[in-house]
């Protein structure tokens, strides 16, 4: 760098030594021409080196490291350095951006390399030829959290403060291979002494714990997603679910499944802490099972909104059972939380059922269930409408599935107390609440909830003024509803 300066000044001075010849006369006029036109032209090619290194060297993050280390051989400092899993990247910002608020901060930037997707504090403070770090205007990617508004996570950057008059620079980017990052990476560097190290390492013990505390996540109700944009460009990679209240009015169950989830769920959660105090497991698991439509997902939304002050709760779906140890990670992290699989008998079923693929993921289940510590704070809720085929080692073996709840079809006081539930504003009289009754046996809670969204349809169409239902408007809906429909293999519709 410095013998091209120096190359370039000489070019200059020599242009300046022709200028002034040309100027007292010494050069005929097409050789003064020439000379002027040859003195402007290196003139401008000067500035515009100049102009262009000093750009350089702005861009560059190792001038700017140098600098900062006061020049300090890469050979006499210490990088320390610690890689977390994408999913925490909510976490790492925001301690960042606390932590960043109480020091006073020289420098801030983001990073770009070329070629090359993972950067390192390495290749910031030792240059290279061909693929320089440079300096560059922050990118941020706004994330869903489930509040207000998104929240905006910046993507890379490198910060530099001191600290006890010793320099820091701490690095934040995605870590992995190249065109393939994997999770993210902090790389803090400082001078090789132990006071420097110290902070150092103090600086990532903030941000470890930060990451287990994990305060942006706890008391909601979240899916792992793949990484994707929705409608409006924010990132997903936890997601957070809105769940509707559900009060207890709303919940029409036979008395025994109540007194089971009042004792297993509630009472459970209630004494968890003398548990433990005298060296029993705080960890359950509860299996949920009955016919499709008889409840089972609406009392997990009324149980979520009574223990969201408490739990976090965690739902794997058939689509991501494949994430299994992601989910038992997050679980444990999270503690204490709900994790609920719904529709368990897709990947806990008979072994002899199995296909290779869908064994090893009820192995997966298995292992992670016994594998968990003797004093983790986890309720399991597993759903199914096939309890039969469930494999046995889940299904009838204490310590994975300790009760077993049956959610099963309405009786007459349920479906009574279903179609006044359902009926919403509209009038229900006495007389037709007995016809509603009468008609629907065999029937399920949905059965009945459809039932009267479709009676209400036909009222509006036969007086949209009226908010009264008439035998008419019931009668017509359990027809279409019977109609070419699976709902006739059961006893609906007896008359």
């Amino acid at each position: 760098m410095l013998e091209v300066v120096v190359l370039l000044s000489f070019v200059f001075i020599l242009g300046y030594l022709f200028h002034q010849c040309v100027r007292n006369g010494f050069f005929s006029d097409p050789v003064r021409q020439a000379v002027i036109q040859i003195a402007q032209y290196y003139s401008q090619r000067h500035a515009d080196s100049i102009k262009q290194q000093s750009q350089e060297i702005s861009q560059s993050a190792a001038p700017v490291l140098a600098e900062h280390f006061g020049n300090l051989p890469a050979s006499d400092m210490i990088v320390i350095s610690r890689e977390f899993p994408e999913r925490v990247l909510v976490e790492l910002h925001r301690e960042l951006h606390a932590m960043f608020s109480e020091k006073s901060i020289i420098r801030a930037n983001g990073l770009e390399k070329d070629y090359h997707a993972v950067i390192t504090m390495n290749d910031c403070l030792v240059p290279s030829q061909h693929r320089q770090v440079r300096l560059a205007s922050f990118t941020f990617t706004e994330f869903d959290i489930g509040e207000e508004e998104p929240l905006q996570c910046v993507c890379n950057g490198l910060w530099l403060w001191k600290e006890q008059e010793h320099s820091i620079a701490l690095l934040f980017g995605p870590s992995g291979m190249p065109h393939d990052p994997k999770g993210l990476r902090i790389d803090i560097a400082v001078p090789q002494n132990p006071t420097a190290t110290a902070e150092a390492e103090n600086i990532m013990k903030r941000l470890e714990q930060a990451v287990k505390s994990c305060p942006s996540y706890r008391h909601k109700v979240l899916s792992l997603e793949a990484p994707e944009y929705d409608y409006s460009g924010t990132h997903s990679k936890i997601k957070v679910h809105q769940i509707h209240p559900i009060s207890r009015e709303q919940l029409v169950l036979p008395d025994k499944t109540i007194e089971l989830l009042e004792r297993n769920v509630f009472g459970f959660v209630q004494r968890r802490h003398q548990l433990k105090k005298l060296g029993l497991q705080t960890k359950k698991g509860l299996l949920f099972y009955g016919p499709p439509g008889t409840g089972k997902t609406h009392t997990l939304h009324y149980l979520i909104n009574r223990l969201k002050e408490e739990y976090t709760t965690l739902i794997i779906t058939a689509e991501q059972v494949g994430l299994l140890g992601e989910y038992f990670i997050l679980a444990r992290l999270l503690e204490p939380a709900i994790v609920i699989i719904e529709d368990a008998d897709i990947i806990a079923r008979a072994r002899e059922e199995q296909t290779v693929c869908t064994e090893s993921l009820l192995n997966k289940l298995l292992n992670e269930m016994d594998g968990l510590k003797e004093s983790a704070d986890l309720l399991f809720l597993l759903t199914t409408n096939r309890p039969e085929v469930l494999e046995e080692a889940l299904r009838n073996r204490p310590g994975r599935v300790d009760q077993a709840i049956e959610f099963p079809l309405p009786d007459e006081q349920g479906r009574a107390k279903l179609a006044k539930l359902y009926a919403g504003d509209l009038e229900l009289t006495p007389e037709l609440t007995k016809e509603i009754v009468a008609r629907t046996e065999g029937a399920s809670a949905a059965f009945v909830k459809e039932l009267l969204r479709r009676s209400a349809q036909f009222l509006l169409e036969r007086d949209a003024a009226s908010q009264r239902l008439e035998k008419i408007d019931c009668e017509g809906a359990i027809d279409e509803m019977l109609h070419g429909s699976s709902f006739g293999v059961l006893n609906v519709g007896k008359r």
